[in-house]
């Protein structure tokens, strides 16, 4: 998984907090412990339904382009060139 630099609103660095030295909020997370945690935050939040990782990307560029978002910003969100 390469690694992908965003810049982040005010509303976003309110909800997750200051970022680390260099600007990064989410240090050293890999491929696999998102597969790892995806799956307990799940559990976490009572969803028995049957939900990847990619499902969750799925959502997050469907909710985007549902509120507006171009398909420029949701492809550069997700790390596509």
């Amino acid at each position: 998984m390469k690694c992908l630099t965003l810049p982040l609103s005010e509303s976003a660095v309110k909800l997750l907090g200051k970022p680390l030295k260099d600007g990064v909020v989410f240090n050293g997370i890999t491929e696999h412990a998102l597969y790892k945690y995806v799956p307990m935050l799940i559990k976490t939040a009572g969803i028995s339904k049957h939900i990847t990782f990619h499902r969750f990307r799925d959502t997050f560029a469907m909710r985007l382009l549902d509120n507006g978002v171009d398909i420029y910003t949701i492809a550069t969100l997700l790390g596509y060139k």
